[in-house]
């Protein structure tokens, strides 16, 4: 069980209770970037079905997370191979000085 407090945010003009352990700043932030997103997918497209307009923007953010977590590997990708040349460098000079 949840030993957090709850919160309310309305999301795309519904109220919902949020239980969390995150900060109340943190789920307002996340909760109104939720919003924005289904009111612009539906301003967009002309959707009031709450359900459709939820499944595009659950899509839109799941994109983006997927998207970063790429970003994320590639980077840490670059800092190995940063990291091998750095040490072979390394040894090199020792090994030649």
């Amino acid at each position: 069980m949840n030993d957090g407090k709850i919160y309310k945010v309305i999301i795309f003009g519904q109220e919902y209770s949020i239980a969390t352990d995150e900060s109340e700043e943190q789920v307002r932030k996340v909760a109104d970037t939720v919003d924005k997103l289904m009111c612009t997918i539906a301003g967009k497209s002309a959707l009031r079905d709450g359900n459709r307009v939820a499944v595009l923007a659950a899509l839109r953010l799941a994109s983006e997370v997927f998207n970063l977590e790429k970003q994320l590997c590639e980077r840490n990708i670059d800092e190995k191979r940063l990291m091998e040349l750095v040490d072979h460098i390394l040894v090199s000079s020792i090994t030649t000085g």
